[in-house]
C-alpha cells in the first residue's frame, strides 16, 4: 500500500491491457484479435512489469531500460509469432504474416543489435554487459533456427530457457566473480 501513484497506475496499465487481451468480449474480440497489435501489448505489459521496481533510477535511465526490456521482448516473442505462422489467421496481420519468415528474422537481428546497443548504454558491471550480450547472441541463434516447421519444443523450452540461462548466468558471475 506504499507504493507510489506511479507504480500502482502502471500496475492498473498493464492489468487493463492483460484483461482487454485475455478475456475477449465476444467472439474475435479483444486485444488480441487486433491486427498486429498482439506481439506489441505482450510486450508491453512484460516490460511494464518488469521495469516497474527500477522506478527510482534517474529518469533517463529508467526509459532506457524500459525500451531496452520492450525491445528484449519484442525479440523473444518473435520466435513463438514464427512458430504460429500457419496456425494463426490470415486476418490477425503477425509480423510474420506481413513481413515473411525473412523478414521477421530481419527484424529481430536488427532489434537484438539495438538490444546489445542498449545493454551498453545501461549495463554498469562489464561482466553483466557480456553476460546480457552472451544471452542476445543465443537469442539471435534461436531466432535464425526459428521456423514454422520447427517442433513447439524448440520454442518452448530453448527460448523461453534464455531468460532463466540469462538469471543463473547473471547470479553466478556475481556470486564468484567470474570474469571479474
Amino acid at each position: 500500500m506504499l507504493q507510489p501513484v506511479f507504480v500502482w497506475i502502471s500496475f492498473g496499465f498493464a492489468g487493463m491491457l492483460t484483461f482487454c487481451y485475455a478475456l475477449p468480449f465476444g467472439a474475435k474480440m479483444g486485444l488480441r484479435f487486433v491486427p498486429t497489435l498482439k506481439v506489441f501489448v505482450v510486450a508491453l505489459c512484460w516490460t511494464v512489469l518488469a521495469t516497474i521496481s527500477l522506478n527510482a533510477l534517474p529518469k533517463n535511465l529508467f526509459v532506457l531500460v524500459s525500451i531496452k526490456a520492450l525491445t528484449w521482448m519484442i525479440c523473444l516473442i518473435l520466435p513463438f509469432d514464427l512458430r504460429d505462422l500457419q496456425k494463426d489467421e490470415k486476418a490477425l496481420k503477425t509480423l510474420p504474416q506481413l513481413f515473411g519468415v525473412n523478414g521477421v528474422k530481419v527484424l529481430g537481428f536488427i532489434l537484438i543489435s539495438f538490444t546489445a546497443f542498449m545493454a551498453f548504454k545501461t549495463v554498469a558491471v562489464d561482466v553483466l554487459l557480456y553476460v546480457e550480450w552472451g544471452m542476445l547472441l543465443l537469442l539471435a541463434i534461436a531466432l535464425y533456427g526459428a521456423s514454422p516447421k520447427r517442433s513447439p519444443m524448440f520454442t518452448s523450452f530453448w527460448v523461453e530457457g534464455i531468460p532463466i540461462l540469462w538469471f543463473v548466468a547473471s547470479i553466478l558471475t556475481l556470486t564468484f566473480g567470474l570474469g571479474l
